[in-house]
């Protein structure tokens, strides 16, 4: 036909198939389609023509296909429903309505979903959600304790002025049943630090123009994070103040504060936790955030906020809440730190810390430069390491060999 419609076409690529296993049983020659004149079978194993392969090219065989609906309705019952129920089986519908909705409306679209996967799947015990089982997990990766890691990154454009240096601490595996503590107290470290740190690092030190510090749950594992973006200093120069300020924060911004300072702060945040969403699509992306990451915890805010109300029921402890937090700071920065530091400039700002022999005694003889700047080569390795309170620095080039130097792994459900 000099038209071909979508039944037709079907029709030749599930014959095209039936074709296909057929002679590859019978190992005969291969085929292919044109929608407008069905299925061909070509001579020579499917290569291309040449004048020696086949001298009588008008005896090429071609086979029409019959495109009754019966036809087509024996198909869909063979190809399809096998692939349905399969598809059901292992599928799962999350349901969100927000807005002017009415409860019964969503209620019986829930009801159609599950009655039509019911249906298909010849199943009547299947429900729209599935097993943890059934998720696949991806493994993410452990920091060791007490040793640095420097990943370096390589902008795009080699005339990049700007150099940007971020400190992660690792903390531990979130659990909503577990650790939601350790979640408030990380939160509670943002609201106490990030003033003193723009104020030490940005007014006063004029590091640079971007800086910011604060809380961190990736992939299922809690973290904190500090980060700089400046043009006018080196990666040492940003880097060592960053350990410094961590190393010295848990004293000098916790355990140094009165109880009314702290009482405040955690107030504060308290109120933050319970601002409403501003608009129905902000409210829309946070409890869908919740349902893409398995979460479910469409409240975790306001069990936050009760857990952090618990802080400071009264001046015992409050107290006492405090030299928690203040332990918890020191052996997430201190005693016991689980270090990623990345480094995103050009390769000639990388060559100022590297833990490379060579390059390291290269800079060692030019002792005028050394004198003046005094964080070069080895010696630059030895005072991060001592700001970092780690035990071994490696420079890694790339995550895959990150990946490969760590043995431990967090399981994380995608």
């Amino acid at each position: 036909p000099s038209r071909v419609g979508p039944k037709e076409k079907l029709a030749c690529i599930l014959k095209w198939k039936e074709l296909g296993s057929r002679d590859s049983n019978s190992n005969s020659k291969k085929c292919v389609i044109n929608p407008k004149l069905g299925v061909k079978k070509m001579p020579n194993g499917g290569k291309k023509a040449t004048p020696n392969s086949h001298k009588e090219p008008s005896k090429v065989e071609v086979e029409r296909i019959d495109n009754s609906s019966e036809s087509i309705c024996n198909v869909v019952a063979k190809e399809m429903f096998p692939f349905l129920r399969n598809l059901m089986e292992h599928l799962c519908v999350d349901v969100l309505a927000e807005g002017n909705v009415l409860l019964n409306t969503v209620t019986n679209m829930c009801q159609s979903l599950t009655s039509t996967k019911k249906a298909v799947a010849n199943d009547s015990n299947i429900t729209l959600g599935l097993s943890p089982s059934n998720f696949p997990t991806q493994p993410i990766l452990k920091l060791p304790p007490r040793q640095l890691f420097i990943l370096k990154q390589v902008p795009c454009s080699p005339k990049e002025e700007n150099t940007c240096v971020e400190v992660y601490f690792q903390c531990c595996e979130y659990n909503r049943n577990v650790n939601v503590d350790s979640l408030c107290k990380l939160d509670l470290l943002e609201q106490l630090l990030s003033e003193p740190f723009f104020d030490q690092l940005r007014t006063k030190k004029q590091l640079g123009y971007e800086l910011s510090c604060g809380s961190r749950q990736t992939f299922g594992v809690l973290g904190f994070c500090f980060r700089v973006v400046s043009s006018s200093h080196s990666l040492q120069e940003l880097q060592n103040e960053l350990l410094l300020f961590a190393h010295s924060c848990s004293q000098l911004c916790v355990a140094s504060l009165t109880r009314d300072v702290f009482v405040q702060n955690v107030l504060a945040l308290i109120a933050k936790k319970m601002v409403p969403p501003k608009s129905l699509k902000e409210q829309t992306e946070m409890h869908w955030s919740e349902i893409e990451d398995r979460r479910y915890e469409f409240a975790a805010h306001q069990k936050q906020a009760e857990l952090l109300h618990a802080y400071v029921l009264d001046d015992e402890t409050a107290l006492r809440s405090q030299a928690e937090l203040t332990a918890f700071a020191l052996q997430l920065f201190v005693t016991e730190p689980r270090l990623l530091m990345i480094h995103a400039a050009t390769e000639k700002k990388h060559g100022q810390l590297t833990n490379n022999p060579r390059t390291a005694k290269r800079k060692r003889s030019n002792k005028q430069k050394n004198s003046s700047k005094g964080d070069n080569g080895l010696g630059a390795m030895k005072v991060t390491q001592k700001y970092a309170n780690v035990c071994a620095i490696q420079v890694v080039e790339s995550p895959r060999e990150l990946h490969e130097l760590c043995a431990e792994r967090y399981t994380h459900m995608v």
